[in-house]
């Protein structure tokens, strides 16, 4: 039985969130760091913090555990968590692809480093 409109905005922000972390870490150069030595100590872990899909399902699961949306009543809280859980991932998951297609990530050097580069000429 779905819930009243407070909790699906809750679920359309917690997908934006998931969506815009999942981003942060998997795509932004502030974390390219991060990822590089995540990679170097685990193949799984590294392809975990590399894939926006991949680490959609962990950060809906943290979100989910920690707002315990729910736009379901099963009965059952475990089951009605995971499905809310994937509700935030396949939502998330069409932010993300949107977000994606309209923000160019560069995995090259920054503008400010062609700046510093331009200044020392």
């Amino acid at each position: 039985m779905l819930t009243d409109l407070h909790q699906w905005s809750t679920i359309v922000a917690l997908s934006l969130a998931c969506a815009a972390i999942t981003i942060t870490i998997t795509k932004a150069r502030i974390f390219e760091e991060f990822r590089e030595s995540i990679i170097r100590k685990s193949e799984w872990a590294g392809n975990l913090v590399s894939c926006s899909y991949c680490l959609s399902h962990w950060i809906a699961g943290i979100l989910t555990i920690l707002y315990r949306p729910n736009v379901l009543a099963g009965g059952v809280l475990v089951i009605d968590m995971a499905i809310t859980m994937f509700i935030i991932v396949c939502i998330s998951t069409l932010f993300t692809g949107q977000i994606l297609k309209s923000i160019p990530f560069r995995t090259g050097p920054s503008i400010m480093d062609n700046e510093r580069e331009d200044d020392d000429k």
